[in-house]
């Protein structure tokens, strides 16, 4: 029996697994694929097929990377095992943070954290069923021993959550004693096995944040807009078992910046790793589990056979050299191309090195959006502009009945989502600006030679359907005019020639194009998720003193059933997903795909919070 079965056996977990609903499994410092393999295929067998079991893993990125590629890759070619097989295909790169893996249709969710370990389980906000401590090296047997580390877990834990790590010494478990983990058992063959015997309250870190009740029983659901924001939070409803109603101004879906005939999708890499970088790695993670298995059955039209972003300047170029050497970007996430590497890739003359993202490509966001709606839970009804909302009750608590009032008609469901894209009717308090964007259509006659793969220079271009390229974008602050123009086709063209100078031969007055608007935000982040009572917001918050203990603070109060997913900007097609998949944990009560501190950066009312905690009551 290996160290994985025996401390499984001392936990004794399996027999909690046959009328769990759910199971949170942490294991703080790796050696292999063994526990987690263990726990899988017993949860497999013993628990029911609607149940899920979360499992994190947290490590530093070498560590992990190496224990977790190889083996994985290698097993998964000799077997017929359906999880080492979705496993192997969705192995995230060792970067800096979280990354989210759903296995075997979302049954079991892997979370996996490369970083600082202290501050991984300070990342996180669940409760945890069963801990697993392997230290690897000296410091993290330090780190496993000290106050500090204990405290973050008797957080993440609740009453008779058990924890399991090697054999200790007396410091360790005095250390543990303290911090209210009962030790069971310490010997040197089978290890240590500890309970939690009692649960303390912890005050959140942030009550304004809080998440909104969830609404978890699947109803009726309405989406207003059915660009790639609306599109994808309805195919996430319709997939919980939602019955979605999509409510569309136009005659068409993806009639606005969600109409391009193809998009970029690639991360945002910067050099210090911020926030905007591990929020947009997740959304664009995001996006690959959702798109790729429409682009293996040709239900929608793209490639993702890598994309270059070109160095065009010399800030430029520092920037992305920055990026390899202090974030140590993984060669198949990213890597240095030379200007004669990049003409190889793109198919022709390119004047610029720059970086490399093999998983990175182009897709044409109406067949992104056309899949989303094409769902037996989906209904899209076009030419009803919304003009207001109401709901039945005032009771925060109870649960409403929402009404969208459009030209003719007055639509009902349980919840909606507010999806409206740059210019928004019903929500008009948030920060969210219109940004005029064009892009120019080149037919095969305007092209020197064919664009191999999606490219971003002073703005980006791409391959498109039946031979076509685009170009683009404009920006374009603070016109509001939707009319194409021969400037902006000359901006683009001007902006490409730079880059590539030899791909095309045509005149600025001789293309077409379109324009659309994106939505944009202060901070350049969506906003996603419950939209809070903006009353209550500022009688409980912004009139108050922003200096008080935090358990003084009551948690945030939300409009119950009412959801927004917006300001996605000129990076829809890397952010929209993830906004999905957080909608769908709010609604339905479920462990969000972000930490705590992701969820923050894009919740609804940020801007009003941020601006109260750094002055005072507004």
């Amino acid at each position: 029996m290996n160290q994985a079965q025996t401390w499984l056996e001392k936990l004794a977990i399996q027999a909690r697994f046959h009328h769990a609903n759910s199971f949170t499994f942490a294991e703080v410092g790796f050696t292999d694929l063994a526990l987690f393999l263990d726990v899988a295929a017993r949860w497999q067998a013993l628990s029911n097929k609607h149940a899920k079991l979360h499992y994190f893993i947290l490590e530093t990125p070498p560590l992990l990377i190496e224990r977790l590629d190889a083996p994985v890759r290698l097993r998964s070619e000799d077997t017929n095992d359906a999880l080492l097989k979705e496993l192997s295909a969705q192995l995230p790169n060792a970067l800096p943070g979280w990354h989210q893996v759903s296995l075997l249709d979302g049954q079991i969710e892997l979370s996996l954290f490369f970083g600082d370990l202290l501050q991984g389980v300070t990342d996180l906000d669940i409760k945890v069923d069963a801990w697993v401590l392997q230290p690897n090296t000296k410091p993290d047997n330090t780190l496993f021993g000290s106050p500090a580390f204990m405290t973050q877990l008797r957080r993440q834990s609740q009453k008779n959550t058990q924890l399991a790590t090697l054999y200790q010494d007396e410091k360790w478990v005095r250390t543990f004693e303290k911090s209210g983990f009962h030790v069971q058992s310490n010997h040197v063959d089978t290890g240590l096995i500890a309970q939690l015997k009692g649960e303390r309250r912890f005050s959140s870190k942030a009550p304004w944040f809080d998440r909104p009740l969830a609404l978890k029983k699947p109803g009726s659901a309405i989406v207003v807009g059915a660009g790639l924001a609306g599109a994808s939070v309805a195919y996430e409803l319709a997939e919980a078992g939602w019955t979605v109603r999509v409510i569309e101004t136009n005659k068409k879906p993806a009639d606005g910046a969600s109409g391009n005939l193809a998009g970029a999708l690639h991360p945002l890499v910067t050099a210090d790793w911020n926030l905007r970088s591990q929020w947009y790695l997740q959304g664009f993670e995001a996006t690959l589990a959702r798109v790729k298995p429409w682009l293996e059955a040709n239900k929608l039209a793209g490639k993702l056979n890598g994309l270059v972003h070109l160095a065009v300047d010399q800030k430029n170029h520092q920037r992305m050299q920055e990026a390899l050497n202090r974030v140590g970007l993984p060669h198949a996430f990213a890597h240095w191309v030379e200007p004669d590497q990049a003409s190889k890739l793109l198919g022709g003359k390119v004047s610029q090195a720059g970086l490399f993202f093999p998983q990175a490509g182009w897709l044409n966001p109406p067949s992104v959006v056309a899949c989303c709606l094409d769902h037996n839970n989906i209904e899209v009804v076009y030419e009803q502009q919304a003009q207001a909302l109401s709901r039945r009750t005032q009771e925060h608590n109870a649960h409403p009945i929402w009404n969208l009032h459009t030209q003719n008609k007055i639509w009902q469901a349980d919840m909606v989502v507010l999806a409206e894209g740059a210019l928004p009717t019903l929500d008009k308090t948030l920060p969210i600006r219109p940004l005029k964007g064009q892009v120019t259509h080149l037919n095969p006659n305007h092209q020197a030679w064919s664009l191999k793969r999606a490219v971003s220079h002073r703005g980006y271009s791409a391959p498109a359907p039946n031979g076509l390229a685009v170009t683009g974008a404009t920006f374009e602050a603070p016109s509001l005019d939707p009319q194409v123009s021969v400037q902006g086709h000359q901006f683009n063209l001007d902006s490409v020639a730079s880059s590539l100078p030899d791909w095309l031969d045509v005149k600025a007055q001789a293309v077409t194009g379109r324009v659309g608007f994106r939505p944009t935000t202060p901070d350049h982040l969506p906003v996603i998720g419950g939209l809070v009572d903006s009353d209550w917001l500022e009688s409980a918050y912004l009139s108050q003193s922003h200096t008080q203990a935090l358990f003084k603070y009551p948690p945030q109060c939300y409009q119950r059933g009412l959801y927004i997913s917006n300001g996605h900007g000129a990076r829809g097609l890397m952010s929209v997903f993830l906004a999905a998949k957080i909608i769908r944990a709010d609604v339905m009560g479920q462990d969000l795909p972000v930490v705590p501190s992701l969820y923050v950066a894009t919740h609804p009312a940020r801007f009003k919070i941020r601006e109260w905690r750094r002055h005072g009551p507004i």
